[in-house]
């Protein structure tokens, strides 16, 4: 499967507490962030710097439906 280009968010540290309603926050716990790629049918998990995961082939198994 040959991936698009995906531009991945730049995080910043902030020294001030963030809120707003309008974002969506996810905490952030040590271990992996990966990029879901679907395409007629086929996931794919990649890391921010393109890299496959092979690991985690059961979470490209469940049904998006």
């Amino acid at each position: 499967m040959r991936l698009p280009r995906m531009d991945t968010a730049q995080l910043t540290l902030l020294r001030t507490l963030f809120d707003d309603p309008n974002f969506l926050f996810e905490l952030k716990i040590d271990g992996f962030r990966a990029l879901a790629y679907v395409d007629e049918g086929h996931c794919e998990l990649v890391s921010r710097r393109r890299n496959a995961y092979k690991s985690f082939g059961e979470l490209c198994t469940i049904s998006l439906c």
